[in-house]
């Protein structure tokens, strides 16, 4: 939620420790605070599975990384073996349920390029191969 008071620090971003002062002057009143920040250096992790059953048993019924430790975004494509895009999504939440334009693929492998990035705005690239049954 934007701040109605302070809309310049909803868009600030520390990358390293920091000392930030702030001083407001409102109808001849003025307001000062101080805060010490720090930033710790996040570890990033992305684990992807290499298969899953979207068959509606309540198991794997989703391609979504299984872990996602320092991911602040990230962007998902699945192809078939022809190189056809069948699925692309932005979004923390993104995952494939194993359709296309509403109807089941087939089961059989698949390709999947998956880009996320970190606290300090890298992007990174994981790439593979993943098994769809039913």
């Amino acid at each position: 939620m934007k701040s109605p008071y302070l809309p310049l620090l909803d868009s600030i971003v520390f990358t390293e420790s920091a000392e930030l002062n702030i001083q407001l002057e409102q109808s001849g009143c003025i307001y000062e605070t101080s805060a010490d920040w720090s930033f710790c250096e996040c570890s990033y992790e992305h684990v992807m599975p290499n298969i899953f059953t979207p068959n509606q048993d309540g198991d794997n019924e989703s391609f979504r990384p299984l872990i996602m430790t320092g991911t602040f975004d990230l962007e998902m494509e699945i192809y078939n073996r022809w190189g056809q895009l069948l699925f692309e999504k932005q979004g923390l939440n993104s995952s494939w349920d194993g359709r296309l334009a509403g109807e089941e693929v087939a089961e059989g492998v698949y390709y999947y390029v998956v880009r996320s990035k970190d606290a300090r705005g890298r992007w990174y690239e994981d790439q593979g191969m993943l098994t769809l049954l039913r």
